[in-house]
């Protein structure tokens, strides 16, 4: 039976038809407890109206990540994805924000965070 705050089992299931034959043998639960840890992001020279990419890297064991962006230091997702494209029309120093999740929700949340100078 799973332990610890961060196991569970959604569901089992096998699939088939009266002419296959199955044999299950031992089945465990691996629990994965590393945190997810994000690389520090480029701070690129950017220029309004240029189309800069972004891509986060990030570990996090077994799980399936998550990667959010904030371009525009107001909280909320902008973008989803490990590599995106962000253009600003208004030069200004914009705070950029990547949130990366597990898309579990098991594991807490980490974030990384640059500053941006977009020239003229």
């Amino acid at each position: 039976m799973p332990t610890g705050d961060a196991a569970r089992v959604a569901q089992i299931a096998v699939f088939g038809d009266k002419y296959q034959e199955f044999q299950i043998g031992e089945i465990s639960v691996i629990t994965d407890e590393t945190e997810i840890n994000i690389a520090p992001l480029d701070e690129p020279v950017a220029f309004i109206n240029d189309a800069i990419a972004f891509t986060g890297q990030a570990e996090a064991g077994a799980a399936t990540l998550r990667y959010s962006w904030d371009f525009d230091g107001d909280k909320k997702e902008d973008r989803v994805g490990q590599t995106v494209q962000q253009t600003w029309r208004k030069p200004g120093t914009y705070a950029v924000t990547l949130t990366v999740t597990d898309q579990d929700n098991i594991k807490k949340p980490a974030s990384v965070s640059v500053s941006v100078n977009v020239a003229e």
